[in-house]
């Protein structure tokens, strides 16, 4: 019975994780990234089903063994567990509501595998794993709020910079050797690779020197600055890192500058590191042979690659079921081939799955990459969704021997206290890009006040004041005829100097846009003749000039001097007015001027108005 239960929840693992995938991809394609809606709950509720099916098959599994001992600790280990992912869940929708909830699904869904394996191959190591990922969360929750809130550092990025080169260089000084490179640093008893941490740094460094101006200048002053930190990781031997922190430089390159000749230059490029790395390195030498040939040597430097193998065709398609595999047979199963041992037991089906749910991680960054608006965010996601990506393609490519072995762990499966750490860090600084965007979609005030603050510091005003007093000149102006003629509509009635009053909403939009003229022209339409206007209360004459003149409108015709022409101009009927057509030559005008050109000839009518009266202006009519 146990065994039927055994073989049952394999399938059912399989089942569970392909449902899950389908609702992963589906989730991906939506562009509601707050998630309030049933979808993402859902997935959360998948992970923990998941989680509990595997950890049953490991119980039944000692059970089956007579191990109760090992029973109760399976048990134990699963609920505290559980709390803490569920935990880590509700902290993180409770202080960061509007966060790309996918993307903390999928990394709890991640840490669940990552116990459950971890506890198989080791108890020890599993607690130790486990111990380091609550801290590792604890510091986690607070990474999105710096990012967030704390813009300084995309203006001061260059001290990323110079604390990644530091911390490389200080390994390459003072680091333990591990399997022939420097990869680590004891600091108060705790054991570090800085490498991991350095990713996060060098992403925010080359965006910081590609994101404002690009031109050639700024792709050498970046392609040196990567240079010197891919260096120094090659002559510490690290070069599955050196791996990493290349392809992550050409990947920001082309998010910064769009062309896609850099990453046939890179591609290039890196063929010729790997074969100066296969000339000048033994170990890589060895790797590389191994990798060609494993089965000449397969007692010795061929034995980890051969195990791995046999243990990915021994589960075959469903697994030999949890707890019933030998992972222990390959060296160093927890951390380089974790892929390995899943797919012994859980088969390769599931193995499938867990790719396509990688790849689905890395295409949400991408995706967050393409979407935000801010440049430097823009270049520092997809460096990070990027190195994410190469570090699984390194993992499970050398588990299944599509690439040479490079050492790099499976984030946040395999064991490693740095590099649980470290992928913690940068998920968190992803889901701090995120609220940046967020603020984007819903315009949040505070971003743009200090976007405009930023603005004002890179461009010196000085250099556009003449610019600036023409706008402020033009601006008066309108202003001005705003007020007096009611261009907007807000008032609902305009006074004229002999109390009479009209609606501005009897007027056309063509007369509201042509000024001042256009009320003689309207209060005018319904007069038989423009001498039966009484514009003072005295028929025929007009009194408002400063000096106390009159004079009469016969003076001028059967119509004032400049509303002679605006009929015509305006479509209207004019047969009851008698106007004159305009002359234009006499205006200085070969032919009918512009609108605009008319418009600005009574602008720039400043010393004398429509009535001949020096230094007046006109009022409302």
């Amino acid at each position: 019975m146990i065994l039927f239960l055994i073989e049952i929840g394999k399938y059912l693992n399989i089942i569970l994780l392909a449902f899950y995938t389908l609702l992963s991809f589906f989730a991906m394609k939506r562009r509601d990234d707050d998630g309030r809606n049933g979808l993402f709950y859902l997935l959360e509720t998948h992970v923990y089903l998941l989680f509990t099916s595997g950890m049953a098959c490991l119980t039944l599994s000692y059970y089956d063994r007579g191990d109760s001992e090992m029973v109760s600790k399976v048990i134990m280990m699963w609920a505290v567990e559980l709390v803490l992912m569920f935990a880590y869940s509700r902290v993180m929708y409770h202080f960061y509501p509007e966060l790309n909830r996918l993307i903390l699904v999928q990394t709890v869904f991640m840490m669940s595998i990552g116990f459950v394996v971890q506890f198989r191959i080791s108890q020890q190591k599993a607690w130790r794993q486990f111990s380091i990922i609550v801290v590792s969360l604890v510091i986690s929750v607070f990474i999105p709020m710096i990012v967030h809130r704390l813009k300084l550092i995309k203006k001061f990025w260059y001290v990323t910079g110079i604390i990644g080169a530091g911390a490389l260089i200080a390994v390459f000084a003072l680091g333990a050797i591990t399997n022939g490179a420097k990869l680590s640093i004891k600091i108060f008893g705790l054991i570090f690779q800085p490498s991991e941490f350095v990713k996060i740094l060098f992403a925010f460094f080359i965006a910081g020197i590609l994101y404002e101006i690009y031109n050639m200048k700024r792709f050498i002053i970046a392609s040196v600055c990567a240079a010197v930190f891919v260096m120094v990781l090659v002559i510490s031997r690290d070069l599955g890192m050196a791996l990493i922190f290349y392809v992550m430089f050409f990947a920001m390159v082309y998010m910064g500058t769009g062309r896609f000749r850099y990453v046939l230059l890179g591609t290039a490029g890196g063929l010729a590191a790997v074969v100066a790395a296969y000339a000048m390195f033994s170990h890589v030498r060895v790797r590389f042979n191994t990798w060609i040939d494993p089965w000449t040597d397969i007692d010795s430097t061929g034995y980890q690659l051969t195990q791995s193998i046999f243990a990915i065709g021994t589960g075959g398609w469903y697994g030999r079921g949890i707890g019933r595999g030998l992972p222990g047979t390959i060296p160093e199963v927890g951390e380089d081939f974790v892929f390995s041992a899943i797919v012994e037991e859980s088969g390769a089906l599931f193995g499938m799955l867990l790719i396509l749910l990688c790849l689905n991680f890395c295409f949400i960054m991408l995706l967050l990459a393409g979407r935000i608006k801010d440049k430097y965010y823009r270049i520092v996601v997809m460096g990070l969704a990027v190195c994410y990506g190469t570090q699984v393609f390194l993992t499970i490519g050398g588990g299944l021997r599509l690439i040479p072995l490079t050492g790099v762990t499976l984030p946040l499966i395999s064991s490693g206290g740095s590099s649980a750490l470290a992928t913690l860090c940068l998920i968190s600084v992803v889901q701090g890009v995120g609220l940046i965007r967020m603020d984007e979609i819903y315009g949040d005030d505070e971003s743009d006040e200090e976007e405009s603050e930023e603005n004002a510091e890179i461009y010196d005003a000085d250099d556009f004041d003449e610019a600036d007093d023409a706008q402020d000149r033009e601006t008066a102006e309108i202003e001005e005829y705003d007020d007096i003629y009611d261009l907007d509509g807000d008032a609902e009635e305009v006074y004229d100097d002999s109390d009479e009053y009209y609606d501005p909403d009897d007027y056309d939009d063509g007369y509201e846009s042509k000024g001042s003229d256009v009320g003689y022209a309207d209060d005018l339409n319904d007069a038989d003749d423009a001498d039966d206007y009484d514009m003072d209360g005295e028929s025929g004459e007009y009194d408002d000039c400063d000096d106390g003149s009159e004079y009469d409108l016969d003076d001028y015709g059967e119509a004032g001097p400049e509303t002679e022409g605006f009929y015509d101009d305006y479509g209207q009927d004019d047969s009851d007015h008698n106007v004159a057509e305009p002359s234009f030559e006499a205006d200085g005008y070969e032919d009918e001027p512009e609108d605009d050109d008319v418009i600005q000839d009574h602008e720039n009518e400043t010393e004398t108005d429509s009535a001949g009266c020096p230094g007046t202006e006109r009022k409302g009519q």
